[in-house]
């Protein structure tokens, strides 16, 4: 069955950072899934990330790695078993 959401929810977590000497809290938010590729999104590519009030828009940018670095990240990429996925 395939996933056609074109929405998801995601919590802002918190990081704790040491700043000058003084602990804060850091809204933190990571994104991952296989429905990254599915929006044409891939290892390696850089994103801009458009920051407006209350919404974030990331968008693929031209620049990537990925052509020049893809057989080198494929050659480590292994599965939870530790076997070559790639």
């Amino acid at each position: 069955m395939e996933n056609n959401k074109t929405k998801r929810l995601i919590t802002i977590s918190r990081k704790v950072e040491n700043r000058d000497g003084r602990l804060a809290a850091i809204p933190f938010l990571r994104i991952t899934g296989k429905w990254f590729e599915k929006a044409g999104f891939c290892i390696g590519d850089i994103v801009e990330i458009d920051v407006e009030n209350g919404r974030l828009v990331v968008k693929r940018t031209k620049n990537s790695w990925r052509v020049e670095k893809r057989a080198v990240v494929e050659k480590y990429m292994v599965d939870e078993v530790g076997e070559r996925i790639a």
